[in-house]
């Protein structure tokens, strides 16, 4: 890690209301508008496409990535926690002892903790220690070091809590609207003796997810017709549709 002495020039924000007052580093320019745009990027797929199946793919895959990236942020977390928790210190000190040796560290706490080595590395990254300090100073620098770090990776969390809400409420939205185009359609049909058929072709499938993406209703057909009738059922797609929509939009 870097040996240089900790900047006192660094941007504090203050946010206060009429309930609290919290202060916490400004977030760098670029991240903050970074963040910003992955926010407002639902608003755009919703804006920018009028194909009902191609949306509904493109927020599952943003809910993917999400998911992914919020149980990273919740292991760095209870990772930060536990370091700062234990009266021991007794990982401050191993990282303490092994930091100017930063692969052989990362191998040991990734072997021995419930995280991977990139967030080992993004936890450990701007840590600044003095190359000769006695082993109380370079624990109490590290114990500054992982509050802050705590501090960002909560904040990042929530973030991704946030938008992880957006795009799923997104979903939603998309589904009552299908969902509507599929009673419409389905329900003029005569009842037959075991009931109304809610079965799909092709043609229906494409009226009801708004879509003219035909190579990938092929697909989906190709996923979900094992009878090979030319029909699907609705209620199967609509329960695994994520994965289904992840698994075409790859062959596309």
């Amino acid at each position: 890690m870097s040996t240089e002495k900790k900047d006192s020039g660094e941007n504090w924000l203050g946010l206060c209301t009429p309930f609290t007052c919290l202060t916490r580093k400004e977030r760098p320019t670029e991240e903050y508008q970074e963040k910003l745009n992955a926010a407002m990027t639902v608003t755009k797929v919703t804006a920018e496409s009028n194909d009902s199946l191609n949306r509904l793919a493109t927020i599952f895959e943003r809910l993917f990535r999400l998911d992914r990236q919020v149980i990273q942020l919740k292991a760095r977390e209870a990772f930060v926690k536990s370091c700062l928790t234990d009266g021991e210190q007794f990982n401050i000190k191993i990282i303490a002892k092994g930091i100017h040796n930063i692969d052989d560290l990362t191998k040991q706490m990734v072997k021995e903790h419930d995280i991977d080595k990139e967030s080992l590395v993004e936890i450990l990254n701007g840590l600044k220690l003095p190359q000769k300090s006695k082993l109380t100073d370079t624990v109490k620098t590290i114990t500054y070091h992982l509050i802050n770090k705590l501090s960002y990776i909560q904040h990042d969390l929530d973030d991704s809590l946030r938008e992880y809400d957006s795009f799923h409420n997104a979903s939603i939205d998309e589904y009552e609207h299908m969902r509507k185009r599929f009673f419409d359609l389905t329900l003029q049909r005569k009842k037959k003796t075991n009931g109304i058929d809610f079965s799909v072709s092709k043609s229906d499938f494409m009226f009801i997810v708004n879509s003219k993406n035909s190579r990938m209703v092929d697909i989906i057909f190709s996923l979900l017709d094992n009878d090979e009738n030319g029909v699907i059922d609705w209620g199967a797609f609509e329960l695994n549709s994520g994965r289904i929509l992840s698994d075409a939009k790859g062959f596309v």
